[in-house]
């Protein structure tokens, strides 16, 4: 068996971990450009830790809090400009997978003047990103961990895209669970189902090895059992130990999708949240059902392995994620299918999933679950 395993962030979990690592934050420059949403950073009190650091630091920033969930690339330039105005060293991206998917393209952007939609999705830039360092304010996306990056081109298809590069890791990345203790029972079951999510499509996976495995199985036994425990719960109920599992097991998912990559259930979901806004996490829970079972008729001996670390079967796990699931119904016609279809039809989504998985199938699984 060959493995390979690579994970150059420098991530630092605690609570007062970002007050604490204003050193380390002074090591990737003078000059930072803050970038973040209107409200959750603040609220959370991210901000107001990351502005006191990079002050302890003697490290002059500008703020630009213009990013909305599924970031879109005009947004992701115009803060590139203000890089460039700035003359900003590096990026600090301060929020959920929003917010550090836009720092991490606004890295690459801010470095290479004069590129484009169609540049920064193909890859292969000229010069290196800006140094960039995360603050992570909830537990789903684990962005913090991964080399890859969400942006929508609103300037041209409409579309979710994803970038990808060796070097779209961050530099530092900070995780203080205490961040995430604000969050409502809605947002925070949405992202722990995104977290889910990652875990389940890295361990049912062509890839997977016996060190992804590790992680993977980890995140799913901790989100699934975290889950069971505080569905239904008010927000203030779910206590500070439930939040912090939530957090680390985010952490873990993330590394193993930097291996792994997502599969069938966020390639087929991008419609649900670019057609009909539903949260990203829930996004892709509407099809891991389809995918727990799917992958567990393919491959029974990894399904009984679950079963056994995480402890519950695989049938209980859909259950429970299909109880907590809340995604407005949708319908597609036809040609919709075809297109969602084909537009992954080739993409390495489609290809780490256990068996043949292709477009005759993934029509077939839209239709299933979404048609008329």
């Amino acid at each position: 068996m060959s493995m390979r395993f690579y994970m150059p962030v420098r991530l630092i979990i605690g609570e007062g971990s970002v007050r604490s690592g204003a050193a380390e934050l002074g090591k990737l420059g003078r000059r930072c450009l803050i970038v973040t949403g209107r409200t959750s950073a603040k609220a959370s009190g991210a901000l107001d830790d990351a502005c006191a650091a990079l002050k302890d630091a003697g490290i002059e920033y500008a703020i630009f809090d213009q990013v909305t969930q599924n970031p879109y690339l005009s947004t992701c330039l115009r803060a590139a400009e203000k890089a460039l105005e700035m003359k900003a060293e590096f990026i600090l991206g301060i929020g959920g997978g929003s917010p550090l998917d836009a720092a991490k393209a606004i890295g690459v952007l801010a470095a290479n003047p004069g590129l484009d939609g169609p540049g920064l999705y193909k890859g292969g830039w000229k010069n290196p990103s800006l140094p960039v360092a995360v603050i992570g304010t909830t537990s789903g996306t684990g962005s913090e961990v991964t080399q890859y990056a969400v942006i929508t081109d609103d300037l041209d298809t409409g579309n979710k895209k994803g970038i990808a590069a060796p070097d779209g890791f961050v530099t530092l990345a900070f995780g203080d669970p205490r961040y995430t203790h604000g969050l409502s029972y809605g947002f925070t079951v949405s992202t722990a189902l995104d977290a889910l999510t990652h875990a389940v499509e890295a361990y049912f996976n062509k890839l997977a090895t016996p060190l992804t495995d590790m992680f993977a199985l980890s995140a799913i036994r901790d989100v699934a059992h975290t889950l069971r425990d505080i569905k239904g719960k008010d927000p203030a109920d779910i206590t500070v130990a439930q939040r912090e599992t939530l957090y680390i097991a985010s952490i873990y998912a993330g590394i193993v999708i930097a291996h792994n990559r997502t599969s069938y259930c966020h390639a087929l979901g991008y419609f649900l949240t670019e057609q009909h806004n539903v949260p990203h996490g829930m996004a892709c829970a509407v099809l891991l059902p389809h995918f727990i079972r799917r992958s567990a008729k393919l491959n029974p001996q990894r399904a009984e392995q679950l079963t056994e670390a995480i402890g519950m079967d695989t049938e209980a796990l859909c259950q429970l994620v299909i109880e907590l699931t809340d995604a407005p119904s949708a319908t597609l016609t036809s040609e919709q299918m075809a297109e969602m279809a084909g537009r992954f039809s080739e993409s390495a989504n489609f290809k780490v999933a256990y068996g043949n998985f292709g477009y005759d199938e993934a029509v077939a699984v839209l239709t299933e679950l979404f048609g008329g």
